[in-house]
């Protein structure tokens, strides 16, 4: 049986770990650059900037951030700035869902409320386990809090699972009544159904990829582990909101 503590298990998890992040980089960043006529047209004039874009740039680019800070060996102010970014781009893909929640509800003032004060909970709970997280370099490992608590990293991941939950809970309700379960919302053509289609395609992305990470935080393995999981969700929750 796997000892996960041991620390040959642990080298080659951050082994792992490292080449994992690189993989992490060069895909989203094959993304980005396949996607960059977007930002081109809103430059260029093509395409009107609404407020809800300004959410989806700041999730793009918090991302690619996080994934290069995550990829730099600094056990100082990069990988608290780092820990924070990486979080916070889960806090981002929530509230991108949540924006398509808002549009359904017709900018109801109650959901932009309550959207609001979730999302700067959310970005309170980063805040403090970023600012609160001591970190250390493992020898032979890497730079790691040094902490193996990991209750507030994992109450991240669960806040952001109860918050796409509360938001997709709430397009069902005010969709009720024309979501005919007899056609498959994936052939209906009506502006909100579509809204609705993408918002549901992310959740269950978000929802796979969230459970993987706060397992891997409850059962800790080892660090190289849990930072794979929980930067994997981190990037898969942003391009899939985006």
């Amino acid at each position: 049986m796997v000892d996960w503590s041991s620390q040959a298990t642990a080298l080659a998890a951050r082994d792992a770990f490292i080449k994992l992040l690189h993989i992490y980089l060069g895909l989203y960043l094959w993304e980005i650059l396949t996607t960059l006529d977007f930002e081109w047209r809103m430059i260029s004039g093509q395409k009107k900037f609404k407020w809800p874009l300004a959410f989806y740039f700041l999730n793009r680019y918090v991302c690619l951030a996080a994934l290069i800070g995550a990829n730099l060996d600094d056990c100082r102010g990069i990988f608290v700035f780092t820990l924070f970014m990486i979080h916070l781009t889960l806090t981002l893909a929530s509230l991108n869902l949540a924006i398509r929640t808002i549009a359904i509800w017709e900018q109801n003032k109650v959901v932009i409320a309550c959207v609001a004060i979730l999302a700067t909970f959310h970005c309170f709970l980063c805040i403090y386990q970023s600012a609160t997280s001591v970190i250390a370099r493992v020898p032979g490992v890497g730079c790691f809090p040094s902490s193996k608590n990991y209750a507030w990293d994992t109450a991240i991941y669960v806040y952001a699972l109860v918050f796409d939950t509360l938001a997709m809970g709430l397009n069902v309700y005010k969709l009720r009544s024309r979501l005919d379960i007899r056609k498959s919302i994936f052939h209906a053509s009506s502006i909100t159904i579509i809204v609705f289609r993408q918002g549901i395609i992310y959740f269950i992305i978000a929802f796979l990829v969230n459970i993987v990470a706060i397992a891997f935080l409850v059962l800790d393995l080892n660090i190289g582990t849990i930072g794979s999981s929980t930067c994997f969700a981190s990037t898969v929750c942003t391009v899939s909101s985006c």
